[in-house]
């Protein structure tokens, strides 16, 4: 069968109606035509109409559109503004990384070559703590130990930390902090290493693994593996500083996923002290000393310095009229901290 002629089915309509009228089964009646209109025809008028129509439907789209855009776009949490000073904040943080560089290349050559901190006298004699824990976890083949401590506080702990701090902010629609969080935070930590590496000088405690030597080995050391800087430990130290900064002015600003920031770089930090330990470069006691300037100096540079200009939970409001404050007594000095409740 061939394709259907055009108009076959309104020929065949046609045809059913005329059969139907011839047979009287259905009635007949003339049109009523009212007067044929010769005026200007409305097609025109209709058209302009439609056209309007769809105008004010795109005008109307495009509003609820860039009304959904700025609805995705704005903060999913309060602003909350941290007191900085660029002109300030910038040079303190260059100053001291270039500081720090500098220290770096210069400290195997300016440093004494005895200890100031020698434990025993005998080789490996160390307090009870140190020693139990150094027994307990130093591995047999410390190098793998010593490449993971590396890679972690140079590489994965800050990585993640302040990678979590970036997320946080883009997760509450407030990217735009970032910039300003990431100089903040390189200033907490910036100060948390300065303070370390002021430690390692003074102190000068000698390594577990220079420890274990005897006089004669000891001389065949190179002064570049730092025999005598292990208090305090300057790796989890690192990760800890990062972690407290990046950590400190996430809860600050009030992101959701500040949490995460503390607990990932909490982790890591431990993860790290770990690793130096059983490559034998750390007794427990640096690592111990290297979390405590991490945490206290990393969180402590931004929570005294730059505090929300207002404080948006009670607590909050409590850290925010709390003080620190010194009083000089006989022999010294009184060091105090209050808040008002």
């Amino acid at each position: 069968m061939g394709p259907p002629e055009r108009g076959s089915f309104g020929v065949s309509v046609l045809r059913a109606t005329r059969s139907l009228v011839e047979r009287g089964l259905v009635e007949r009646r003339p049109v009523e035509r009212g007067p044929v209109e010769h005026g200007p025809s409305r097609r025109p008028l209709r058209r302009l109409a439609a056209l309007a129509v769809v105008a004010g439907a795109c005008f109307t789209g495009s509003d609820a559109l860039a009304q959904a855009s700025s609805a995705a776009t704005a903060p999913v949490t309060p602003r909350v503004e941290l007191r900085h000073d660029l002109r300030i904040d910038v040079p303190v943080t260059v100053a001291m990384a270039a500081g720090v560089v500098t220290w770096t290349l210069v400290k195997n050559d300016v440093v004494a070559k005895e200890c100031r901190w020698c434990d025993g006298t005998a080789p490996g004699e160390v307090n009870a703590v140190d020693d139990f824990f150094r027994t307990a976890l130093r591995r047999p083949d410390i190098e793998p130990a010593k490449a993971i401590s590396n890679v972690l506080s140079y590489g994965v702990g800050p990585a993640v930390t302040v990678g979590l701090g970036v997320l946080a902010a883009s997760a509450d629609g407030r990217l735009d902090e970032t910039p300003l969080n990431l100089l903040l935070a390189a200033e907490g930590a910036l100060a948390a290493l300065t303070v370390s590496e002021a430690m390692k000088a003074i102190v000068l405690r000698e390594r577990p693994d220079y420890h274990a030597l005897d006089a004669e080995s000891k001389k065949g050391v190179d002064a570049v593996t730092e025999p005598l800087l292990s208090f305090p430990s300057g790796h989890p130290m690192s990760v800890f500083a990062v972690t407290s900064a990046m950590g400190t002015i996430a809860s600050m600003r009030g992101y959701r996923l500040a949490p995460l920031i503390w607990i990932a770089g909490s982790m890591l930090g431990v993860a790290t002290g770990y690793t130096r330990i059983a490559a034998d470069r750390h007794y427990f006691t640096d690592v111990l000393a290297g979390t405590t300037i991490g945490f206290v100096v990393g969180g402590g540079v931004p929570w005294l310095f730059h505090r929300p200009t207002t404080a948006t939970s009670e607590l909050g409001r409590i850290l925010q009229r709390s003080r620190l404050a010194t009083t000089e007594v006989r022999g010294g000095r009184i060091v105090t901290i209050g808040a008002s409740f």
